[in-house]
């Protein structure tokens, strides 16, 4: 991949964190917001849909910081994932040159270690995939309960302020 790809990348990941992290600032700023200007005497009618709105902002708020983590924890596995398929690609390059591959004791290795080796990685690689896109849906999953409850709770905030204005 070329320098300029890899900046846009990591630009674009930047520009999301600082997103995200607005965008759960914004939520708990409602919802402690809505918390402190509450007056009883103001929805005497509807406290149930009130609380319903405060619950539906922690649940927005909650399922934006698991969806960070599953971010973080799918960005050290594609880390994983990069050190393992160099690895892997640097002993098939060895490999393919006849370059002897010696360990760590001084001893070469035998086509047969270096195979088992290659399969090691491949295995650990295809494992590590499989985290990644497990890390993934979870997240989109949080991203959209996260969107959903935030959007039904300012609808219900809203209307609950138009009707007892």
């Amino acid at each position: 991949m070329g320098n300029a790809y890899l900046e846009l990348v990591k630009n674009q990941r930047e520009s999301q964190k600082k997103y995200d992290y607005y965008f759960l600032a914004v939520i708990l700023t409602l919802l402690s917001l809505s918390i402190q200007s509450y007056k009883p005497s103001d929805f005497v009618n509807f406290t149930y849909i009130i609380a319903f709105v405060w619950v539906l902002l922690l649940v927005s708020f909650l399922a934006g910081m698991y969806r960070q983590e599953r971010i973080n924890i799918s960005l050290m596995d594609e880390a994983e994932e990069t050190w393992l398929s160099d690895e892997l690609a640097g002993i098939g390059h060895a490999s393919k040159n006849d370059t002897v591959i010696t360990k760590s004791t001084g001893e070469k290795w035998t086509a047969q270690e270096i195979q088992q080796q290659r399969e090691k990685f491949k295995s650990q690689i295809d494992k590590v995939n499989e985290n990644i896109s497990k890390s993934n849906k979870s997240a989109i999953t949080a991203y959209n309960i996260q969107k959903w409850s935030f959007v039904v709770s300012l609808i219900l905030y809203s209307m609950l302020k138009i009707t007892n204005i």
